[in-house]
């Protein structure tokens, strides 16, 4: 019985230690397809670019120059998460277009047509 108890104890231990370990880890929450957040891209030229889905269907695209300078451009978007579909609704930013998207906790992709340049394209962001 004493073996049994000793045994017993240390699988708790074990048991314990593990829950502890887990309950620690703070893994982000995403639900899949998700748009809504900031999505951010360095291009070739050392632009950062920051892309912000809002939970109203609205958002912006924030660039850093290399040279110091920054502009926003804010738009509407419609996304239709069944079909993986992104469309942003203005003309006059340089994200405007149609893309097919895929989505994942940290990472975007919009592939597509952009109405700004006039072509197909692939963007790529992440958290």
């Amino acid at each position: 019985m004493k073996k049994f108890l000793h045994y017993f104890m240390v699988l708790a231990a074990v048991v314990m230690a593990g829950a502890l370990t887990i309950s620690c880890d703070k893994e982000e929450t995403f639900e899949s397809g998700n748009i809504v957040g900031s999505w951010n891209q360095t291009n070739d030229a050392g632009t950062k670019i920051v892309v912000t889905f809002n939970k109203d269907s609205t958002g912006s695209v924030a660039y850093s120059f290399t040279n110091g300078d920054s502009r926003v451009e804010n738009f509407t978007y419609d996304y239709h998460k069944d079909n993986r579909y992104l469309k942003v609704l203005e003309t006059s930013c340089q994200l405007c277009g149609e893309y097919d998207i895929s989505v994942s906790a940290k990472r975007i992709e919009l592939n597509g047509f952009n109405y700004y340049v006039g072509d197909y394209v692939w963007y790529v962001f992440t958290r």
